[in-house]
C-alpha cells in the first residue's frame, strides 16, 4: 500500500509541474544587434509599436549583443518591429520585419549597424 501512495504522489506532482510549465508559455522574439559603425550607439531598443518601451542598451564599436523582446504583452497580435537608436545627438527609428499572433516568424533576426551607419537586417528561418 505504501508504494501505491508514493506512486500516486509522484504522478500528482508530475501532473502539477507539467501544467505549471505549460502555463508559462512566454513568447520571446530573438535578435542579435551588431555595431560595426566605429562609434558608440546609445538608446538602442526594439519594440512592436512606436509607443511601447523596450529594454534599452548601448553598444561600443564592434560590440554585439543578444536582445530578447517579450511578445506576450504586445498591444497588437500582428505587426512590425521598430528599431530605434541614437548616434551622437541624432535619434533614428527603423520599421522592419513582421510578426503574426505575437510570434516571431524567424528564429533570429540580426541587426547590423554598418560602418557608414546604414542598417542591415538578416533573418534566420531554421526554426521550421
Amino acid at each position: 500500500m505504501n508504494n501505491i501512495k508514493k506512486i500516486a504522489v509522484f504522478i500528482s506532482l508530475l501532473f502539477f509541474s507539467t501544467s505549471l510549465i505549460s502555463c508559462s508559455n512566454e513568447r520571446i522574439a530573438n535578435f542579435k544587434i551588431s555595431n560595426e559603425s566605429g562609434v558608440q550607439i546609445d538608446s538602442i531598443q526594439i519594440t512592436t509599436d512606436k509607443l511601447s518601451k523596450g529594454k534599452v542598451i548601448s553598444l561600443q564599436p564592434h560590440q554585439k549583443e543578444e536582445y530578447g523582446l517579450k511578445m506576450t504583452k504586445t498591444i497588437s497580435k500582428n505587426g512590425s518591429y521598430f528599431f530605434s537608436y541614437k548616434i551622437g545627438d541624432k535619434t533614428n527609428t527603423l520599421k522592419f520585419g513582421n510578426y503574426q499572433n505575437r510570434v516571431q516568424k524567424e528564429e533570429l533576426i540580426e541587426i547590423i549597424v554598418e560602418k557608414d551607419q546604414t542598417i542591415s537586417v538578416e533573418n534566420s528561418y531554421s526554426r521550421f
